[in-house]
């Protein structure tokens, strides 16, 4: 895994609000520590603010004439329509209002959501009318994912997620900065493993440049750092072999021997008819091949001191760490196709 911690401060800090702060403070003080404060926005606001914006632009004659009674021309614009009649100030107004109420119910939420990691237990709460509260026992916990999809990864942002026993008992925390989360995910593993919490415990401090220097950073370095991970043996499927290991596989065989049988029903029957019927199956295989190959791309396995850590992804990243004695059991497979060149298939549980 990826560790970065911040320097530590000289004194006591506030409660981390996300970002660099969060990721400078220690995060397992056992208080209760609020996440990034793009979350609302990033859980959901954006999607919000889209599907209003298109609401809005269908039903902006209908909001015209709700606000200013009277005839309109049919082929006329709306924009030009307030613009002429003097009421652009009450329009710009009610924009205002609209963007504070949105504003105050990601700040309520943001507030009402919070964490705290103590000697025992991760705890989650959030809610606002109706409260949620999660708890995550630290020896209980097989595994924590960080998860940077395309847009919070813009915004240097990650979600921690905290898998323990049991059926839909993981933890999340979306989302906390991009150091905050590796921070994080470094001190709940030397807590779990029953050792002291020390900031000066981990790699090397990472320097800010600067945040627009850090988000460019942060979007094109390498998924694994082995300098920051101090890994022991670090193993990456080159993009050359994952794509042959794609093509040589059972679900290529499938399509070849669909498209052999297409071919062959065409000519001896000379209806078209079932092409249109396959086709959208053959889209849906394409689409799979394409989230395949980037969810595979940067893979990389590396045996650090915490455990087994797993990365892999482009667009959106992820990886996970799984500490000792938390792998029950490992399968080792070997298609047919892949025995001339020695590549194997091997999942952990």
């Amino acid at each position: 895994m990826t560790f970065r911690p911040g320097t530590p401060p000289p004194a006591p800090p506030a409660p981390p609000t996300g970002g660099n702060a969060a990721a400078a403070a220690p995060l397992t003080d056992g208080q209760w520590h609020r996440l990034h404060p793009l979350t609302p926005l990033l859980k959901g606001g954006i999607f919000l603010i889209v599907v209003l914006g298109y609401v809005l632009n269908s039903l902006r004659d209908q909001l015209v004439e709700f606000f200013i009674p009277g005839d309109q021309q049919e082929d006329g614009d709306p924009v030009r329509y307030v613009y002429e009649h003097g009421v652009v100030g009450w329009v710009l107004l009610g924009i205002v209002v609209l963007l504070l109420v949105l504003i105050g119910l990601f700040y309520l939420s943001w507030r009402m959501h919070e964490f705290r990691v103590t000697g025992e237990i991760v705890e989650v709460r959030s809610g606002v009318l109706f409260r949620n509260h999660r708890k995550a026992r630290l020896d209980r916990i097989q595994g924590i994912n960080i998860q940077r999809p395309l847009v919070p990864r813009v915004f240097g942002t990650a979600k921690l997620e905290i898998a323990q026993a049991g059926n839909d008992a993981n933890v999340q925390l979306a989302y906390l900065g991009v150091r905050a989360a590796d921070d994080l995910r470094q001190r709940i593993l030397v807590l779990a493993s029953g050792a002291k919490d020390d900031d000066g415990h981990g790699g090397p401090s990472r320097q800010s440049h600067g945040a627009l220097q850090d988000r460019v950073d942060e979007m094109f370095s390498p998924e694994l750092d082995p300098v920051a991970v101090h890994a022991t043996r670090i193993v990456k499927v080159r993009p050359g072999r994952l794509i042959a290991s794609m093509l040589l596989s059972g679900t290529t065989l499938f399509l070849l021997l669909v498209i052999a049988g297409m071919i062959v029903s065409v000519a001896l029957t000379g209806e078209f008819a079932v092409l249109f019927g396959l086709f959208p199956a053959v889209l849906g295989a394409g689409g799979y091949y394409v989230r395949k190959f980037s969810r595979s791309l940067q893979y990389t396995i590396a045996e650090t001191r915490d455990g087994i850590r797993i990365g892999f992804g482009l667009v959106s990243t992820s990886n996970e760490t799984l500490p000792p004695g938390r792998i029950h059991a490992v399968s080792v497979a070997q298609p047919l196709l892949w025995r001339p060149f020695g590549w194997w298939d091997i999942r952990i549980n």
